[in-house]
């Protein structure tokens, strides 16, 4: 059989054949991994056999369209664990001033579809925790509890992320030394 195929990642897949046009549902099918099913043409009572030589004239010619749906897909790696240890008070607790950490962990996320990111934390007892994406002042920080919290969403590609982390004393803070872990989610949308 001789085929000539042309593709693209925009346009269908073309073929042109030198087989009879009963032959080519069976060996497209054959020749694309058994990814794509294609109804034969043939009557019942016609048998599907490949020619006899390569070098066959055309009989017929037969164009197929063939279209591949891409499913959602996204992977997040954490570069850099989200987590961070703290003692309390820090210098300016007493005046009310939360300690600030810039730029806290590294994930990388590649997603060929929009994407949610979102933060699970461990609990710190007596203490506030909000984060915004690192290096944004002007975004609004998130309270982040002993659950889910969405953090932002985005759009496909490859994205490095790191986090501020803001914390806050409130008045059953009590002094010590504290661990915060924080674990990233993402979802395709």
């Amino acid at each position: 059989m001789v085929c000539s195929a042309t593709r693209s990642s925009v346009r269908p897949v073309f073929l042109r054949c030198a087989c009879p046009s009963t032959w080519l549902p069976a060996t497209l099918a054959a020749g694309l991994g058994g990814l794509v099913t294609v109804a034969a043409a043939a009557s019942p009572n016609q048998r599907m056999t490949p020619p006899l030589s390569s070098a066959a004239p055309v009989l017929d010619e037969l164009t197929v369209n063939v279209q591949a749906r891409v499913l959602p897909f996204e992977q997040l790696e954490i570069l850099e664990p989200v987590e961070v240890d703290f003692v309390y008070p820090w210098p300016g607790a007493d005046a009310g001033r939360p300690l600030v950490l810039p730029a806290v962990g590294l994930v990388q996320l590649q997603s060929n579809a929009p994407w949610q990111l979102g933060l699970w934390s461990t609990l710190v007892p007596g203490f506030t925790v909000e984060v915004r994406l690192a290096g944004q002042p002007g975004r609004r920080w998130v309270p982040v509890a002993p659950a889910l919290a969405p953090m932002t969403i985005g759009r496909s590609g490859e994205h490095q992320l790191r986090w501020d982390i803001r914390i806050t004393p409130r008045a059953q803070a009590r002094p010590g030394r504290y661990h915060l872990q924080m674990t990233p989610i993402a979802s395709v949308l």
